[in-house]
């Protein structure tokens, strides 16, 4: 989906992966470095009337990996993306649109790091009361672990598969 900056004087369209949650996401704009959630751009895109910088955040760009919970894939990107339950007071990157008092609003985060020729996951539990397993192990608050492809992530009540792409 196409979305533009709504930084004043950038006006930078980008087109961005249309995956469940991204509106709830941060973005930052790779012109004028503005961030804000995708829903802010995505609202901006609706004002559109010329198109003076165009640039590219295609999904195979920016998408590294994602998470599904049954149908609903969320898309991680490069660098920190702090991952919980969907609520007007949550500040995670990826709001995990779930029905399950027991998962945090700011839960895990999941770091994603360029290797040499790949791309590494490193999963840490930072909910200070709820329980994080990975493949029904427990992941300890402040522990760190590589994920692989094919993981599962329990938050809460909730299975998380992770793919990595």
């Amino acid at each position: 989906m196409k979305v533009k900056c709504p930084h004043e004087g950038c006006g930078a369209v980008m087109t961005i992966p249309d995956v469940t949650g991204i509106a709830d996401r941060m973005l930052t704009c790779p012109i004028c470095k503005y961030r804000d959630k995708v829903a802010v751009f995505i609202a901006e895109m609706d004002k559109l009337e010329d198109v003076d910088t165009e640039c590219c955040l295609s999904e195979s760009d920016d998408t590294i990996g994602v998470l599904k919970i049954a149908e609903a894939i969320y898309a991680l990107v490069e660098g920190r993306n702090t991952i919980g339950r969907k609520a007007p007071s949550s500040t995670a990157d990826v709001q995990l649109v779930v029905e399950d008092k027991y998962m945090s609003r700011e839960h895990i985060c999941i770091t994603v790091v360029k290797k040499s020729h790949d791309y590494q996951h490193r999963i840490q539990n930072i909910a200070t009361r709820n329980h994080v397993f990975v493949n029904g192990d427990e992941l300890k608050s402040g522990e760190v672990l590589i994920l692989q492809h094919g993981d599962v992530i329990k938050l809460g009540k909730t299975e998380i598969q992770f793919v990595k792409e």
